[in-house]
């Protein structure tokens, strides 16, 4: 089997742009090995690694995975739930843009994946913690 690098994003394009990513400088295009996690959105773009190093140079930088939280404040507690998901290895970067007509496998979108650990804190305590799994094998 060939491997895969997976871009998830809530925008359907038909030219992948790099875009500024947190705290890095460089304005990228991110992209994991064979896995993918649908938190950044529903439409999830598929490429041939093997095509994409013949034609675009690719960073490898590691990683840990993906974390997201909110925090809510109000009737005297501050309340703040935390997920964090798989760790991913390495994170690929491409620096310029794609045509996905030229270069992109397929696209698939509305697919539901959840799996990492959700924690729940009071103040900077954490009160309950708990894996979850929502892949087809998790779930039933």
């Amino acid at each position: 089997m060939k491997d895969l690098l997976i871009h998830t994003s809530d925008k359907l394009v038909d030219i992948l742009k790099p875009n500024k990513v947190c705290e890095y400088d460089r304005p990228c295009i991110c992209f994991a090995l064979n896995q993918f996690i649908s938190y950044f959105g529903e439409y999830i773009y598929l490429f041939d690694m093997e095509t994409l190093e013949e034609n675009f140079f690719i960073k490898i930088i590691p990683t840990k995975g993906v974390e997201a939280y909110t925090y809510v404040s109000g009737m005297g507690f501050d309340k703040e739930y935390r997920y964090s998901s798989q760790p991913l290895k390495e994170e690929f970067r491409i620096y310029e843009s794609i045509d996905l007509k030229r270069y992109c496998l397929g696209i698939i979108s509305n697919f539901n994946y959840l799996k990492g650990v959700l924690e729940t804190r009071l103040s900077s305590e954490i009160i309950k913690r708990e894996e979850i799994d929502l892949s087809k094998e998790g779930v039933g």
